[in-house]
């Protein structure tokens, strides 16, 4: 799934929303508004936030998405 232009999207959305708010490592943004960002669909972002918690990278929250390995998401994105 790494390779998929959504599923970079969505990375790179989320670690820039987490450096433009502080760092903190918790993004407020719901699934709906992620999607709206990256131009897919709620489903599409679901599916690639399932994997990447599958896979430890973020852990899903209800409004927010907390990212538990920021390295991970980086690396990935570069690829």
């Amino acid at each position: 799934m790494s390779s998929s232009p959504s599923w970079r999207a969505v990375a790179k959305c989320l670690i820039d929303q987490n450096e433009l708010f502080g760092s903190s490592g918790k993004v407020d943004l719901t699934q709906e508004e992620i999607a709206s960002f990256v131009g897919a669909t709620r489903v599409a972002v679901n599916r690639v936030l399932v994997d990447l918690e599958r896979r430890g990278g973020v852990k899903l929250g209800r409004g927010h998405v907390e990212l538990t390995d920021l390295e991970m998401l980086k690396k990935e994105i570069r690829h």
